[in-house]
């Protein structure tokens, strides 16, 4: 994976919380960290060349949206673990998922990075 293709899709509709996450992720080797919006997550899931892919999707959108789905439905095709932040009342029982609650610390962050093997 080339240093130019983002090792961190991070989705979420607060600007705070993205660069949170990113910082967060960035401290650990996930560089570059990418803030999209699930149309632009979808596509770049999509697009990219096998091993290519992030090295891990964070969705803090409603999970519950079709769109959120989709990109969820394809990170999980394509082996990318996801970390659903706040996923409501129905829990993410996807394969290469975990979930963590809003408000959310950094220690949240470090087990769900270790229940997906990071």
């Amino acid at each position: 994976m080339s240093s130019e293709e983002p090792q961190a899709l991070i989705l979420t509709h607060s600007a705070v919380e993205a660069v949170d996450l990113a910082e967060f992720f960035e401290k650990r080797g996930f560089i570059p960290c990418l803030s999209v919006n699930a149309a632009q997550a979808g596509d770049l899931l999509r697009e990219a060349g096998l091993g290519a892919w992030p090295r891990v999707v964070v969705v803090g959108l409603p999970s519950r949206s079709a769109e959120t789905q989709a990109v969820m439905a394809l990170a999980s095709a394509v082996g990318v673990p996801v970390i659903v932040v706040d996923p409501g009342a129905e829990k993410t029982a996807r394969a290469g998922a975990v979930s963590i609650l809003r408000p959310f610390t950094e220690r949240d962050l470090v087990w769900a990075l270790s229940q997906i093997g990071f």
